[in-house]
C-alpha cells in the first residue's frame, strides 16, 4: 500500500484526506489523465457536497477541499509540480489487456447499435411542438439522474406514443411524466374528448408561451456549458447554439391570428 505513514499524516490533520485524495485517483481514472482536474467554482462545490465536507452551516467547505489538496501537493508530495498524480504508472497497470478489450467490445456495440438505428419522428408526432416537448423530457432525464436512452429505445416509444391518439395525447403524457417525476412515460388513461385535438388548435399565447420556455432552458444550458467547459464541448454548444435560433424563427414566424 503507497504511503501508509504518509496518509496517516494527512488524516491526522483531517479526516477528510483520504476520501479527497480517492476522489483524485477515481476521477483521473475515468479521464484516463495522470493530471488532476482544474475545478471550476461550481464543479468544485458539487464534488465537495458528495464527499460530505460541509461547513456547520451545511454549506460545501471548498476551503477546508483546498487545504486538504496543498497538503497532498505540498507536504507528501503526491501531486508534482506538472499537477501529476503518484502512481499512475502502477494503478494503470491493474486494467489488464483482457479488461480493456472487454470494455472495448462493449463500447463499439453500443455505438453500432446507435449508428445503425435512424430515428425518424412518426408522422403523427412530427410536429415543432411534440420536439420541444421530447427535449425537454430528455433534459428532465439528464438532471434525473437517469440513463440516456437509446436511439433503439427512443424510436419503440415513439412508435408506441404515435399509437395513442396525435401528438397532443404525447405531449400531455410527457408534461405528467416531469410534473410527476417519473423516468418513463406512460400512455394516459382516456385519449378521448379534448385531448385528441391537435396542437394548431391550441391558442397562439399558449404555443408562444411553451416556445419561450424551452428557448429559455436551452439558453441557460448553453450558458452553463460555457461557463463550466469554456475550451471543451464546442460540438454540444453549437448544437445548442443552432436550436435556440430554430425556435427564436418559430417564435418570429407564429401568426397571432390563427387559433
Amino acid at each position: 500500500m503507497m504511503g501508509d505513514m504518509e496518509m496517516v499524516y494527512l488524516q491526522k490533520r483531517d479526516c477528510a484526506s483520504c476520501a479527497v485524495w480517492e476522489w483524485i485517483k477515481s476521477d483521473c481514472w475515468k479521464r484516463t489523465s495522470p493530471a488532476m482536474k482544474e475545478l471550476s467554482k461550481i464543479e468544485k462545490e458539487g464534488v465537495v457536497d458528495s464527499l460530505g465536507i460541509y461547513k456547520e452551516d451545511g454549506t460545501a467547505d471548498t476551503e477546508r477541499f483546498d487545504a486538504i489538496v496543498e497538503r497532498i501537493r505540498n507536504d507528501v508530495g503526491w501531486i508534482d509540480e506538472r499537477g501529476e498524480i503518484k502512481g499512475w504508472d502502477k494503478w494503470q497497470s491493474v486494467n489488464t489487456k483482457v479488461e480493456d478489450a472487454a470494455r472495448k467490445r462493449v463500447d463499439y456495440w453500443e455505438k453500432r447499435n446507435d449508428e445503425y438505428e435512424e430515428l425518424t419522428v412518426p408522422p403523427e408526432l412530427d410536429t415543432p411542438e411534440f420536439k420541444i416537448a421530447w427535449e425537454e423530457y430528455e433534459k428532465y432525464r439528464r438532471l434525473s439522474g437517469f440513463k440516456k436512452l437509446k436511439s433503439m429505445s427512443v424510436s419503440r416509444m415513439w412508435k408506441e406514443m404515435a399509437e395513442w391518439g396525435g401528438e397532443t395525447v404525447a405531449i400531455s403524457a410527457i408534461e405528467t411524466t416531469i410534473a410527476k417525476g417519473w423516468q418513463g412515460i406512460f400512455p394516459p388513461r382516456s385519449t378521448g374528448g379534448a385531448a385528441s385535438a391537435t396542437s394548431s388548435n391550441q391558442p397562439y399565447e399558449k404555443r408562444l408561451w411553451a416556445l419561450e420556455h424551452h428557448k429559455k432552458t436551452l439558453t441557460d444550458e448553453l450558458a452553463q456549458l460555457r461557463e463550466w467547459h469554456p475550451n471543451a464541448k464546442t460540438e454540444e454548444k453549437k448544437a445548442l447554439a443552432k436550436k435556440i435560433k430554430e425556435i427564436r424563427d418559430m417564435i418570429k414566424n407564429l401568426d397571432p391570428t390563427k387559433p
